[in-house]
């Protein structure tokens, strides 16, 4: 960038003016060059990983035979899965309590357990939408 590239003036707090700068300097960058990094970063234009992770991204997605972008998309979709309707969260919970009734394990701590656990996704698919 030169002195010929648009300018904008910019309204900060002093708080993040000063985070801004410490991040500058932490990066040995001008405060300008932070601001800018930092904003192509979160438009998807410039995302920087540190090398050991690239490195060892881009080695397992050559096991997986994936793309670097594939390996990352499969790995974040693995680690966070879509969670289930309320449909079926109750359908589940309906199933579940049937087959407990019918082979009488309302006493089973196990049967507590899994209870507490199908309540609790419940719960929360009710609460988040």
């Amino acid at each position: 960038m030169g002195r010929d590239d648009p300018q904008l003036k910019l309204r900060l707090t002093e708080e993040l003016k000063e985070r801004v700068t410490e991040a500058a300097k932490a990066n040995n960058r001008s405060v300008n060059s932070e601001i800018v990094a930092r904003l192509e970063e979160s438009f998807g234009e410039n995302l920087s990983l540190p090398e050991d992770l690239m490195r060892r991204i881009k080695q397992s997605a050559r096991l997986n035979e994936r793309s670097v972008r594939g390996e990352i998309l499969g790995t974040l979709d693995m680690m966070y899965p879509g969670l289930p309707s309320k449909e079926e969260l109750l359908a589940t919970l309906d199933e579940f309590l049937k087959r407990a009734e019918d082979e009488g394990l309302h006493n089973d701590p196990l049967f507590t357990t899994r209870l507490l656990e199908h309540l609790t996704n419940l719960n929360f698919a009710l609460r988040n939408g």
